[in-house]
């Protein structure tokens, strides 16, 4: 034949994750969140968009607007973070840039449609109260920008909630808005170890680790072994809940990082490295299973459940991960846009356990996807192969010959 197919595009994240909904803010989008409720299927339902006018919106992930609030500062959103209080409650906890942290109650209810009128859904957004005023802080001057740090942890019946700003300063509020305590880290705080245990209140921080005693409100920080002085600019602890997390070096490397210990006595170990081929700042995500990494450019996706090493014997195993795919933010964007967006902007990422991930790009565009990557589950492999065929059809005959022989011997 004179001509013949020599490559054909195949767009990887489209084959991955599935378009659900977008939706278009005025104002630039400065920080996203996902409630903790899940639907049927488990996935996120409502996606919490905060911009830099100070706006504060609340979405299904089918791009339905729920809630549209306005704050009282207008200064961008940072963080969000939340929590259930009760059936049908929420408390959305949001920072800013200009130092304020500022408690949401959401509610949700649930509305009987008739025969001829499916069931649907409201949400209502009210003040609860203010964690940090940053026109009244003690001291005055001015505060410290909250980018992205909070944490809620639970003692007893109470809920403790960790503030840190870009000075390594560390509040901890009782969940009714009273300042419980401050301590300081010697480094800039990255990220949270999510646990229920009041014995491991530890962080990962641009130098190391460190942990934090709620009792004396005391810090201990400690490197990790392997970091070599290397220092960090972005985490993300695994989606499973465990005590691991990637992060990336400020010479671009990301690395596999495993805390274990209390607040007392406490190990972080870094155990594999290699050279990431990307460019510009990264935000981190974990979902289940994998890691995506996010520049202005491009999205990396990561699978950290196989057994693959980094070029070294010790850095095969559990920790290793392979790049899946790249996909460029132009590719992402043409899903619902005929014409890319524009990628001066760092993308923002956040995905609930293994479904629903959440990007936002620049000129204040917000795409949903569900998330199509195969999920491993303890057992899941095991119970594969027990079920297979093969083995049933075997593990019968074994049982069959054994039985025979037992009774030819026994005539």
């Amino acid at each position: 034949a004179k001509v013949r197919v020599v490559a054909r595009y195949k767009p990887a994240w489209s084959d991955h994750f599935q378009f659900l909904s977008a939706v278009h803010l005025e104002a630039p989008l400065s920080s996203l969140h996902i409630l903790p409720h899940e639907g049927e299927d488990g996935m996120g339902k409502y996606v919490a968009v905060g911009d830099e006018a100070g706006h504060l919106y609340i979405f299904s992930s089918l791009g339905d607007l729920l809630v549209d609030h306005s704050s009282p500062y207008t200064a961008p959103v940072t963080t969000m973070i939340s929590v259930i209080l009760r059936r049908n409650e929420t408390l959305l906890v949001t920072g800013y840039s200009n130092g304020a942290v500022l408690a949401y109650r959401v509610w949700e209810s649930v509305h009987r449609g008739s025969s001829s009128v499916e069931d649907w859904t409201s949400l209502r957004v009210e003040f609860s109260h203010t964690f940090v005023d940053p026109f009244t802080r003690a001291g005055g001057g001015e505060a410290s920008p909250i980018l992205h740090t909070l944490e809620m942890y639970r003692v007893g019946r109470m809920r403790y909630l960790l503030v840190a700003d870009a000075s390594g300063k560390i509040q901890v509020f009782r969940d009714n808005g009273t300042l419980y305590g401050t301590a300081e880290s010697p480094s800039r705080p990255l990220a949270f170890l999510r646990t229920s245990s009041t014995q491991r209140l530890l962080f990962l921080t641009a130098s190391g680790a460190a942990s934090l005693d709620l009792r004396t409100m005391t810090v201990r920080s400690s490197p990790c072994e392997g970091l070599r002085n290397s220092s960090l600019v972005a985490y993300a602890f695994d989606a499973s809940g465990r005590s691991k997390a990637y992060g990336v070096t400020e010479n671009g490397d990301l690395i596999y990082v495993t805390l274990s210990g209390d607040t007392l006595h406490f190990d972080c170990h870094a155990r594999v490295k290699r050279k990431l081929d990307l460019q510009g700042p990264v935000r981190l995500h974990g979902l289940k299973g994998y890691i995506l990494i996010v520049t202005p450019r491009e999205v990396a996706v990561y699978n950290t459940t196989l057994h693959s090493g980094f070029g070294n014997s010790r850095a095969g195993g559990r920790g290793s991960s392979r790049s899946l795919f790249t996909a460029s933010i132009d590719e992402i964007s043409q899903t619902f846009l005929s014409t890319p967006v524009a990628t001066a902007r760092q993308p923002l990422v956040v995905c609930d356990r293994d479904k629903l991930v959440v990007l936002g790009f620049g000129e204040g565009y917000v795409g949903m996807f569900r998330s199509n990557l195969p999920v491993h589950r303890p057992g899941e492999i095991g119970a594969k192969f027990w079920g297979m065929p093969v083995f049933f059809t075997t593990a019968v005959l074994a049982l069959a010959w054994f039985f025979m022989n037992r009774k030819r011997d026994q005539v």
